[in-house]
């Protein structure tokens, strides 16, 4: 075979069709939706450039209820406009930081309290 007839062979596998991604995108907005009206926030702010601590909050919610549906970081980080890098940072319990540990647990006083 030559070498312009192998580069012009198609590839025999598809790593993921594009409708899989497609529906697991659509779920990772409608929890991402959920969270949102959860947090009293939308969806724009959610996906905005706004690093205050209730909006991350709301994000790594977010991320973690969506992961645990068996969505990957790269939908996850498409469905937030964010890198993927970011949505493995939410995911991971060991870099978050003391004080947003603070603030989830005076966050969860507060709701059993009400």
């Amino acid at each position: 075979m030559t070498e312009a007839r192998k580069r012009k062979r198609k590839r025999k596998y598809v790593y993921k069709p594009k409708n899989i991604r497609r529906k697991r995108l659509e779920k990772a907005n409608s929890i991402l939706l959920q969270v949102a009206r959860k947090y009293m926030l939308s969806v724009k702010t959610m996906r905005g450039p706004d690093r205050h601590a209730h909006i991350v909050a709301a994000r790594r919610e977010f991320c973690l209820t969506a992961h645990a549906e068996g969505i990957g970081c790269i939908l996850l980080g498409k469905a937030l406009w964010r890198h993927h890098d970011t949505v493995q940072y939410y995911l991971n319990p060991a870099k978050q930081g003391e004080r947003q540990r603070r603030y989830q647990a005076r966050r969860d006083e507060i709701r059993q309290a009400a």
